[in-house]
């Protein structure tokens, strides 16, 4: 999370502020960074049952603070995987997976130290661990969005339109996306470190669209790294070439460094996404663009959404991850495989058979899901078979503690 190596650099151009200099103001908070807080505090708990409600007291305590500083939180929430940050996030799974591993192989031996630690490292902010948070927002009316894509852009969304006066986050990244005003470093005495970005650009001696560049070329989420590049090398290339492709062509003549693969293009493609990333404009309520993007394939920005399924996403009624309302997935059991948000399907539902009357409220919920939803539990749910008519599939729901809780649901082919 965040640029390599750039707040050293950049943090001569804050200035240590409490909050309450932004009493009556309006900030933005990056939700994730305390609920990885509170999520460390209980790694165990939230991997067993990521929709607990032991992390509440301490994410309302954080909320309540805010409030009493006479400011206006407005949290923001991660929505969809970026298609642009797919290696990261698998490798962050990947290490979360490792992790998880090493956990249970201490705690099985005794060593309940390492094992904890290691559940640290494994636990995971899932959508379930946001909706119960989002719960107790409605509760105490406050406000709160679940970004379309990267909760960085719409954080710097708000920013740059004035819905908010400034962003409280511990992410550098929302630097790169020239965020107006970033509050970094946040304590328990509620002073932050305020950055403007126009002090940034002031003391960096570079131009926006430059500093981005340097932002990129010094390490982030959206491409690989150029091996031993760090920020005040990048910088004093940049100062030197003023093209960071022609930086990058100097540094693959240097066998100090390895540059990755097809690294013009994904450079450029990492820029249009701090550029241009979508996010949810709540004045109009749609889908857009931080910025114009160029006309060029920017599938790796994220896909259109229809207005009601962008509604349900940022008002937190549909799961980030497979899009399905959490009154459905809450009545899967959890050892079903639940699909990806990035799966489509060409199946429509229609017709539900259930095997005693308890499961009907069940069966009215998928009912009332959209079709394109529940396809996509179908299609990637290994239980689906093929009826005998080969136009219709059957999918089944089996609660392995519960043999009467059973759902039979029939699909045919659009």
């Amino acid at each position: 999370m965040g640029i390599n190596g750039l707040l050293p650099i950049i943090q001569p151009a804050g200035r240590r502020v409490h909050l309450t200099e932004f009493k009556g103001k309006r900030i933005a908070i990056d939700g994730f960074v305390w609920l990885h807080k509170a999520a460390f505090k209980y790694p165990r708990q939230v991997i067993k049952d990521p929709s607990t409600k032991l992390l509440l007291p301490y994410l309302m305590s954080k909320v309540n603070g805010i409030i009493n500083c006479g400011i206006k939180p407005i949290i923001i929430f991660d929505g969809q995987n970026l298609p642009s940050k797919q290696i990261t996030t698998e490798k962050r799974k990947q290490e979360r997976e490792q992790a998880l591993e090493k956990a249970r192989y201490f705690e099985q031996i005794g060593n309940n130290a390492e094992a904890f630690k290691n559940y640290q490292k494994a636990v995971a902010i899932t959508p379930e661990t946001v909706h119960t948070w989002i719960q107790e927002l409605q509760r105490n009316a406050v406000e709160y969005f679940v970004a379309p894509y990267e909760a960085d852009a719409q954080l710097v969304y708000l920013a740059k339109s004035g819905y908010v006066d400034a962003v409280l986050s511990e992410d550098s990244d929302l630097i790169a996306y020239q965020c107006p005003t970033t509050l970094l470093k946040f304590d328990d005495t509620y002073h932050v470190l305020q950055i403007d970005f126009q002090n940034v650009l002031k003391l960096i001696g570079l131009p926006a669209d430059t500093f981005t560049s340097l932002c990129i070329l010094a390490g982030c989420d959206y491409i690989d790294h150029i091996d031993k590049l760090g920020p005040k090398t990048a910088l004093k290339f940049l100062k030197d070439k003023n093209d960071p492709h022609k930086v990058i062509d100097m540094v693959k003549l240097n066998s100090k460094f390895t540059v990755p693969d097809d690294y013009h293009s994904k450079f450029d493609q990492a820029l249009t996404t701090f550029k241009c990333a979508r996010a949810y404009s709540p004045l109009t309520q749609e889908l857009v663009f931080l910025s114009t993007p160029p006309a060029i394939d920017t599938s790796f920005l994220g896909a259109e959404m229809s207005e009601n399924q962008l509604i349900d996403l940022v008002k937190g009624r549909i799961s980030a991850n497979t899009l399905l309302p959490f009154q459905i997935i809450n009545e899967i059991p959890r050892s079903m495989s639940m699909p990806s948000s990035s799966s489509r399907s060409e199946m429509s539902l229609t017709t539900h058979y259930n095997t005693n009357s308890s499961t009907q409220q069940n069966i009215t919920k998928l009912e009332n899901a959209r079709p394109n939803l529940i396809s996509r539990v179908l299609q990637q749910n290994k239980s689906a078979k093929p009826s005998p008519s080969k136009k219709k599939y059957e999918i089944r729901y089996d609660d392995p503690k519960n043999p009467q809780k059973r759902i039979t649901a029939f699909f045919k082919t659009a």
